[in-house]
């Protein structure tokens, strides 16, 4: 009980938002958010492929190279971070500029198309 009022209280001290979408290959889902200066990003991707299976009318995960394509880029479209994921990622970066910043998510896929001939 302790433990769940302890947490309780320090969910009202710290502030942490989430996203969750879906993504098609060749999508690209992109966010622009202002960050004060010093603020620690953390990023958790999870990319898992699901194929649909026209035959037997089923879907059905395929397992081989996924991950996620993610860049980070300044107001003026300059690269500060980029980086390819594998399918269970997370990123850590200390972002020193408390200027708008666009973050940009890509899920590439790369034996995909060698499975499917």
């Amino acid at each position: 009980m302790l433990l769940l009022i302890t947490l309780a209280s320090l969910s009202l001290f710290f502030n942490a938002k989430a996203f969750y979408f879906y993504l098609k290959e060749g999508d690209e889902k992109c966010f622009i958010r202002e960050l004060p200066d010093k603020t620690l990003l953390i990023a958790h991707y999870r990319c898992h492929v699901i194929l649909k299976n026209l035959k037997a009318n089923s879907l059905e995960s395929k397992e081989n190279e996924k991950g996620m394509m993610v860049e980070v880029l300044n107001p003026h479209n300059k690269i500060v971070l980029s980086e390819n994921t594998a399918q269970k990622a997370v990123s850590v970066s200390l972002l020193t500029n408390p200027e708008s910043t666009r973050y940009a998510c890509t899920p590439k896929i790369l034996n995909l198309l060698e499975e499917l001939w």
